[in-house]
């Protein structure tokens, strides 16, 4: 495990409602993260999909794991969206993608999220983050 993976794994572990889901860190890597997700019961809406907050805190969370593993500052989410574009049904796996898009001056970033099952692209999100100034 790379220690940018266990960074990731680590800040999971630290966060009780993200570890609660059962994220998996698939990759971390220079280009970004890769995070699973098994789809059960308890995932499901009255719809018997997949509750959309779900998949957000899924989008969410990689992003906030990729901001703050990728140097010694804390990140915070300024502000974030959400698109969702097919439905997902317990037994299915997700896998969420994260990659930062760009970079504006030393506080602010811009991260792009993909969420999918298979081969269907679920879900699309971006955020930006802002750097956590220390109180002082």
């Amino acid at each position: 495990m790379g220690d940018r993976t266990a960074l990731v794994v680590e800040g999971l572990a630290r966060d009780a409602a993200s570890s609660a889901h059962g994220w998996r860190v698939l990759r971390a890597d220079d280009d970004g993260l890769a995070f699973a997700f098994d789809v059960g019961p308890r995932h499901l809406n009255p719809a018997g999909v997949c509750h959309g907050g779900v998949i957000f805190h899924l989008a969410d969370s990689i992003i906030g794991s990729d901001a703050n593993s990728r140097d010694a500052d804390t990140w915070l989410t300024a502000g974030s969206s959400i698109k969702f574009l097919a439905p997902v049904r317990a037994g299915e796996t997700l896998v969420a993608t994260s990659r930062l898009r760009f970079a504006a001056g030393a506080s602010t970033r811009w991260y792009e999220a993909e969420v999918v099952s298979g081969d269907r692209l679920v879900a699309v999100a971006e955020a930006q983050m802002v750097r956590l100034r220390s109180a002082g």
